[in-house]
């Protein structure tokens, strides 16, 4: 029997929400963006 083949890489997900609108989502996500792109992420 095989085992399961191990993945050299990982991702994440981060969720930003709110149920209500006019709370700075667009704002956070952004910002967020810039400092991961800074960083050499993506």
């Amino acid at each position: 029997m095989q085992g399961i083949p191990v993945v050299s890489f990982s991702r994440q997900v981060v969720a930003v929400a709110s149920g209500k609108g006019g709370v700075g989502k667009s704002t956070v996500t952004t910002n967020l963006a810039v400092a991961l792109s800074q960083q050499g992420l993506s």
